[in-house]
């Protein structure tokens, strides 16, 4: 009798244990970085993490642009927490922000902000759209849709009232 081999099971442990020893860099503790967002991923295991499927939200620090990570959502770090909560409800989802490159100061401070909001599992991509065409993964070209707008709360809806 033949065993069938669990193949995605392993395949997901090896992803988590590649993230974890190769991409991740910790930040020293110190009172200025104390609350800020500790972990960051190389473009490999990002792709590696794309690739197995895993469940997580990459969001483009950028905002609306033609070029982005496959599966990454435009998103502003000035967006507001409500925002955010219906963009991303769950506060223990996997979240990977990015922007252009080496001077990642917006993929930082989105990251910072959705940390700060209380998202516990958030990790910056560094490198952004430069590491990653840098190492010869590809773009994805056709804009992705727009983020999610407030819900405005009271005002007419319509011209006409009812009776």
């Amino acid at each position: 009798m033949r065993s069938r081999p669990f193949r995605r099971p392993l395949a997901l442990g090896l992803v988590l244990v590649t993230a974890a020893l190769l991409a991740t860099q910790l930040w020293a503790e110190d009172e200025e970085t104390k609350n800020r967002v500790r972990a960051e991923i190389n473009p490999g295991a990002l792709a590696a993490l794309m690739r197995a499927r895993v469940s997580f939200v990459v969001l483009d620090a950028r905002g609306a642009k033609d070029t982005f990570l496959p599966g990454a959502k435009p998103w502003a770090p000035d967006a507001a927490a409500s925002v955010v909560r219906r963009y991303v409800p769950n506060k223990n989802s996997l979240i990977v922000t990015y922007d252009q490159g080496a001077d990642d100061s917006a993929s930082r401070e989105l990251a910072e902000r959705l940390f700060n909001d209380g998202y516990k599992n958030v990790i910056r991509f560094p490198g952004g759209v430069d590491g990653w065409t840098g190492v010869g993964l590809k773009l994805r070209k056709k804009a992705p849709p727009p983020p999610p707008q407030p819900r405005r709360v009271g005002g007419s809806r319509g011209s006409g009232s009812r009776r």
